[in-house]
């Protein structure tokens, strides 16, 4: 395994008011000065968002339509410490950012299965549904915030499948799983959660701010962290019951679905159709989807089964003289934002152990 290092660098160019900018297979993240001051949790950020571009850690991003859409219109993580730190307002104003503080960081926390003492094996969540033991309880937000920044990209490149609107395929989907219960925003809300709810749903946000497009972008992240088993935990899921009942994913395991909740049910038997689409991960509109709950622990795989040494990195920011796109500029969605144009790496995997060492170092690099 190639262990993943993330360099450091003052802010230039277009993100020339980030006190630091790192890079991850040409994605910014764009840090203030407090936040900095908590390193560790910036790094943490880079290895979340090193994961999810690159879910199957083979040295190469996983859906390379998606990450061109990211790099050409200037997808970005914007990471402040929080909502009072004073260089809050020197958010870059070109490309797309999407907001995390560091203040909702959490390393270590016993959302992700191997923090908890599960493994990448499904089998294995079950039993390890309540061991809270050696793990923070508290929700990483860093998961859900980067999620949602490929998310919107994946939901341009693919709109008829995966659009932020109730008419694409997935946002029927989400119609459907809503039933009576209602938005938060078309203020008609109602609680479907316990054994006697008022609605029959098992999707219903109740973010007055979060709107037709939000809601789609919302749903895709519940459903992909439950099929990743992200909410496989008693307090998360009794946390979440509001809003979403549907936190177990496969129907082997239905026996933890979370007792006294009539609308409760897996993904899979629930939502059949929604599980279908989230848990294919290999078809080509589906190849941005991740399978593996990260754990801020990118670490590249050995090519051809050799032990790589090669250091990679997060590098440098995006120069001023930086390509921009020649397409017009996507809408921002309720949730995300967009960053800096970049070339998708390829490279020729030899057997050789030098040559695949200096392979997935260039393809983090670039």
């Amino acid at each position: 395994m190639t262990s993943f290092s993330v360099e450091w660098n003052a802010g230039s160019g277009d993100l020339a008011s980030c006190h630091k900018v790192a890079k991850v297979f040409g994605i910014p993240l764009c840090v203030t000065q407090q936040a900095f001051a908590e390193k560790a949790k910036c790094d943490h950020i880079a290895n979340v968002l090193a994961q999810l571009l690159d879910n199957n850690a083979d040295g190469k991003v996983n859906d390379a339509k998606v990450h061109k859409y990211m790099t050409d219109f200037k997808y970005f993580m914007w990471i402040p410490k929080g909502q009072s730190d004073p260089e809050i307002a020197k958010k870059p104003t070109t490309g797309i950012p999407q907001l995390l503080y560091t203040d909702e960081t959490v390393i270590n926390s016993c959302d992700i299965p191997t923090n908890r003492g599960a493994t990448t094996d499904r089998s294995t969540w079950v039993a390890k549904i309540d061991s809270q033991v050696g793990c923070a309880k508290e929700k990483d937000a860093s998961v859900e915030e980067v999620f949602h920044l490929i998310t919107d990209a994946a939901t341009k490149v693919n709109e008829a499948k995966w659009g932020a609107s109730p008419t694409s395929t997935v946002g029927k989907e989400f119609q459907l799983l809503n039933g009576n219960c209602g938005w938060g925003y078309t203020n008609n809300w109602k609680d479907p959660s316990g054994a006697a709810p008022t609605c029959s749903g098992k999707y219903a946000y109740k973010d007055t701010t979060c709107n037709s497009e939000c809601v789609v972008i919302e749903g895709i992240y519940w459903a992909s962290v439950t099929w990743m088993g992200g909410f496989m935990t008693t307090p998360r899921m009794k946390q979440i019951a509001d809003e979403w009942q549907m936190p177990v994913p496969d129907a082997s395991m239905k026996s933890v679905v979370l007792a006294g909740q009539k609308n409760a049910k897996t993904m899979q038997e629930g939502g059949p159709a929604l599980y279908a689409m989230i848990s294919d991960t290999k078809s080509a509109e589906n190849l941005w989807l991740p399978s593996i709950m990260p754990d801020g622990k990118y670490k590249v795989k050995s090519v051809l089964g050799s032990s790589a040494s090669a250091k990679a990195t997060a590098t440098t920011a995006p120069k001023a003289s930086a390509k921009t796109a020649t397409t017009a500029a996507p809408k921002a969605s309720t949730k995300t934002t967009t960053t800096a144009a970049t070339k998708a790496s390829s490279a020729e995997e030899t057997m050789h152990y030098l040559t695949a060492a200096m392979f997935l170092a260039a393809v983090i690099l670039l």
